[in-house]
């Protein structure tokens, strides 16, 4: 990024064509400048530019000065732009009127170049410092350094102005006055000289009590964070200025309020300096909040673990126990999925066929596990199989079939089963329960079963 690009932008809203190049031409070397010709374009290059100061005069054709102002303070990103506003009129109620809704400061025509140049300057630092303050409440960087550098510099050269333009003085307490965040001057005995509005609002003090002394930043602040000041006075004593930092002051009615402050030394001073105070009540009730808040998910969290802790071991020992009641009952259980492929043999089961659990479709069990008719000679179709009728949604109840072992006797069995009634809640199996009627031997005399390949 070049240097011009660094430079801050001024924005000058002119009708008058001289007026506007003399503008131009004075500020050009220290500022970028653009410059239109009425308040309209002013309002469009302005949302366009998001310029550092906006400098207009008040009468001009299609948007006046003072119609410009309340248009940009109504798009929230100009809200803190600064205004100047020109006029030949030397109209204090106008001028005071023009302040209270939103301009910054107010020039006559016809006026010095010295003190275009001052008032300009004066506005774009109070729009760095802002936006740097602001910066700093979201990053807390280093950039906060350059702030309290700021700061200094900026005294320093009001403290010049004071002597060389008319007004300064009144310029300067525009600024401190403006209530966007708390300023104090103080000494290294403890005592706050002065201080605006804002700073007196965050304290409880009153203009009364510093008149009267009764002021000391020693005295508001709490025997903990003393520490943290003697660091920032060793800071002060090395380089003239000292980093921000978190503390808190005690109020007059003797509540805290937490705090965020900077500040230097003024000009060459090694005694009195400034400083810019911000309340950062509002953040630090958000942070306690948040932690608040992590801590009850965290419990949650811990309490929940521990319930699914428990009901997993719970449905261990229940599957447990339901696989021991399922392995010593003589009645035969066999359960297949929703897709028919077998999932449960029990011991009993396993005896009647000689074979394993094998995970097999409907298509295979006949063959695989040599199930007849209760002739013994015919195959089982599988639409017959009282497993498969019941995956169909039937409800069987004691059907004969013969199963065929390879190894062992011929079974004649009266199979029952039917879909689980809470098939779909808990996805449970259909089953198909079997029991042994009479063994192979006595069956002899109905029918001869013929022997398996």
């Amino acid at each position: 990024m070049s240097e011009d690009a660094t430079r801050p932008l001024v924005l000058v809203v002119e009708d008058n064509p001289d007026m506007r190049q003399f503008i131009r031409e004075t500020l050009q070397p220290e500022y970028r400048v653009a410059a239109v010709h009425n308040g309209q374009a002013g309002l469009e290059q302005a949302i366009a530019l998001r310029p550092d100061l906006i400098l207009t005069d008040l009468m001009m054709p299609q948007m006046s000065g003072d119609q410009l102002v309340k248009a940009l303070r109504m798009h929230p990103e100009l809200n803190n732009t600064p205004v100047i506003l020109l006029s030949a009129k030397a109209d204090d109620d106008l001028r005071t009127d023009l302040l209270r809704h939103g301009a910054q400061d107010y020039l006559i025509k016809p006026f010095s170049i010295d003190e275009l140049r001052v008032r300009v300057s004066n506005q774009v630092a109070v729009k760095q410092f802002r936006d740097v303050l602001e910066h700093e409440l979201t990053t807390r960087n280093q950039d906060t350094i350059t702030l309290t550098k700021s700061i200094a510099n900026r005294q320093q050269e009001l403290q010049a102005a004071l002597v060389a333009l008319r007004q300064s003085e009144a310029r300067f307490r525009q600024v401190a006055e403006s209530n966007m965040i708390g300023i104090m001057f103080w000494n290294l005995n403890g005592y706050i000289t002065e201080a605006n509005q804002t700073f007196l609002q965050i304290t409880g003090y009153t203009e009364a009590d510093l008149r009267a002394g009764e002021v000391s930043w020693r005295n508001m602040t709490p025997p903990e964070f003393h520490t943290l000041d003697e660091s920032a006075i060793a800071d002060l004593l090395n380089s003239g200025r000292f980093t921000p930092y978190e503390k808190e002051y005690i109020r007059k009615n003797g509540s805290r309020v937490p705090i965020l402050i900077g500040g230097a030394f003024l000009e060459e001073s090694r005694q009195y300096g400034v400083s810019f105070v911000l309340d950062i009540t509002e953040r630090k009730q958000a942070e306690l909040a948040l932690k608040q808040a992590h801590n009850e998910l965290e419990l949650r969290v811990e309490q929940r673990t521990a319930e699914l802790s428990n009901a997993k071991a719970a449905l261990v020992r229940e599957q447990e126990f339901l696989n021991a009641v399922l392995d010593n009952v003589n009645a035969g259980i066999v359960a297949c999925d929703s897709d028919g492929v077998l999932t449960l043999f029990n011991r009993a089961t396993r005896e009647f066929h000689g074979l394993p659990e094998q995970a097999l479709p409907p298509e295979q069990w006949t063959e695989a596990y040599n199930l007849f008719l209760p002739d013994g000679q015919t195959p089982l179709p599988k639409e017959q199989i009282p497993l498969f009728r019941a995956l169909q949604g039937e409800y069987v109840h004691n059907q004969e079939m013969m199963i065929l072992p390879r190894q062992g006797s011929a079974r004649m069995v009266l199979a029952s089963g039917q879909r689980s009634p809470t098939h779909r809640a808990r996805n449970w199996e259909p089953l198909w329960s079997c029991t042994t009627l009479q063994s192979a031997n006595r069956l002899k005399p109905r029918f001869t079963p013929s022997t398996p390949n």
